[in-house]
């Protein structure tokens, strides 16, 4: 059995890095290799009504950035990286109209905003 070496253990990650990429190309429609792209909130669409309870909101963004979702100008919120896209999980209170913005920070410490994103949380009645 070979053994582990830092110079091993480099390559080793360089290419899971390089995995990692080419899986968020896959199955992301988006391009992030510039440095400053802007995020785009996947899920939910705009002005898709989505029913009272646990939702995932869905991010392309860079993977390796930063990003958070303020939902209705609340505080920015951490999204989690999983399966080439950023998630948040939220669990409205109550049926309204809400609108997100996420931001991701890019190399030098600035965020980049999405266009905002506008949809409505309805009760199970459609109400």
């Amino acid at each position: 059995m070979a053994q582990s070496t830092p110079k091993n253990h480099e390559r080793s990650n360089r290419g899971f890095l390089k995995k990692i990429k080419k899986s968020f190309k896959e199955k992301s429609n988006h391009d992030f290799e510039g440095k400053n792209s802007v995020p785009l909130i996947d899920y939910p669409q705009e002005n898709e009504k989505v029913l009272l309870g646990s939702y995932s909101i869905r991010i392309a963004a860079e993977l390796f950035s930063e990003v958070q979702v303020s939902v209705s100008g609340g505080a920015w919120q951490s999204c989690r990286p999983a399966v080439g896209y950023w998630w948040l999980d939220w669990s409205p209170r109550k049926s309204a109209e809400y609108t997100l913005v996420a931001r991701s920070r890019v190399g030098n410490g600035s965020w980049l905003l999405s266009q905002e994103r506008h949809f409505f949380v309805i009760g199970a009645s459609g109400n």
